[in-house]
């Protein structure tokens, strides 16, 4: 899972996962509240609604529409910064 979390971080986002961002995204992983579908959902919508759109060209994977649930920014940072 750990992986999977930073390759969404490097392929859709094109940063790296700061370790709060990823233990929050493991911790949804591992709890079940999302599945890997869901997380890379949401992934692909934090990327096609960034407002300079710097992840959008070249992203490994489409941009789909987000799952039901709300998506949280991690602990400390604000949904911009996610």
């Amino acid at each position: 899972d750990e992986y999977f979390v930073r390759s969404l971080y490097r392929n859709v986002l094109k940063r790296v996962g700061t370790a709060a961002e990823v233990q929050y995204w493991l911790g949804t992983l591992t709890s079940g509240q999302k599945t890997r579908a869901q997380v890379q959902a949401d992934f692909n919508y934090i990327c096609a609604n960034r407002l300079n759109g710097e992840c959008l060209a070249g992203a490994a994977a489409p941009v789909v529409s987000p799952s039901p649930q709300p998506v949280a920014a991690p602990a400390g940072l604000s949904a911009t910064q996610a």
